[in-house]
């Protein structure tokens, strides 16, 4: 998978969209997904990988389906905080530099 493929999968997932209409920013993406720790960061590329399954992204990790489910949700509450949510999106308010 390609960061720009995983940074428009954060996006959707993220914002609870389908896709992303040409919205997302990946490098603000990536950038934002470099502010969560390195559990976080393995956990939400693995999960994508594993085509959204919580028990395969368990598997890999050897931890049970919840505690991967309790990592996703912990990482999109983060990402969905103002401060991060505005360096994700072209239209919602990211300022040109």
């Amino acid at each position: 998978m390609t960061d720009e493929e995983f940074a428009k999968k954060i996006y959707c997932f993220v914002l609870n969209v389908d896709c992303d209409d040409g919205d997302a920013d990946t490098q603000g993406i990536l950038d934002v997904i470099n502010t969560l720790s390195d559990w976080e960061q393995k956990i939400m590329r693995k999960y994508f990988e594993c085509g959204s399954s919580y028990k395969k992204t368990g598997d890999a990790f050897g931890i049970n389906p919840e505690r991967a489910k309790h990592a996703m949700m912990r990482a999109k509450l983060k990402l969905r905080h103002h401060s991060r949510l505005i360096k994700v999106s072209v239209k919602r308010g990211r300022k040109e530099e």
